[in-house]
């Protein structure tokens, strides 16, 4: 799991631990999936691609749209695990 699991372990013992909701987004969502029994699988090849930010709705999201994110995976979650849905 994500190469050393101890490494994360100050992070997956607040996720077990606390009683506020948590949303996790890319990494965070593999820790949460993890803290809970979820199943981590190394990808056979990095995804690695520039994420082009848009406006929603009208409302600005960002206030350079020129903005350059990147996005990279190199995990996925093969298995949720049995708390979460």
């Amino acid at each position: 799991m994500l190469g050393n699991s101890d490494y994360y372990q100050q992070e997956l013992d607040i996720i077990r631990t606390t009683s506020t909701p948590l949303i996790g987004i890319c990494l965070g969502a593999e820790l949460i999936s993890y803290a809970f029994g979820g199943v981590l699988k190394r990808m056979s090849s990095k995804l690695d691609k520039d994420i082009v930010l848009t406006y929603l709705d009208g409302s600005l999201m960002c206030i350079n749209p020129n903005l350059k994110v990147a996005e990279r995976h190199r995990w996925c979650i093969t298995d949720l695990g049995g708390e979460l849905e």
